[in-house]
């Protein structure tokens, strides 16, 4: 190889090896911000997990008042109907 030859290639190694340490460097920024949002994001999913187990629990609590709210309303109803049942059935004096 003649020795012009060879100052060529090693120029163009050189190139090429600047390069790939570019990528590399590049890469390496890439993998420390992808970090950075992965414990970010990590963060803010335990917060809203956190924040849907006590709307669940409220949720929970709210249908449980309302079902024994509608059995007492139920509960309620029917005596009333019971009781005008009873007071319309007794004939009244005059």
């Amino acid at each position: 190889m003649s020795e012009d030859k060879k100052e060529r290639s090693e120029l163009l190694l050189e190139d090429i090896k600047n390069k790939v340490d570019l990528i590399a460097d590049g890469h390496s920024v890439l993998d420390r911000k992808i970090d950075g949002l992965r414990e970010e994001l990590g963060g803010k999913i335990d917060w809203l997990e956190k924040k849907v187990d006590r709307l669940d629990k409220k949720v929970d609590t709210l249908d449980r008042n309302v079902e024994t709210n509608a059995r007492a309303a139920y509960e309620l109803m029917t005596d009333v109907q019971n009781d005008l049942k009873a007071h319309l059935r007794v004939p009244h004096a005059v």
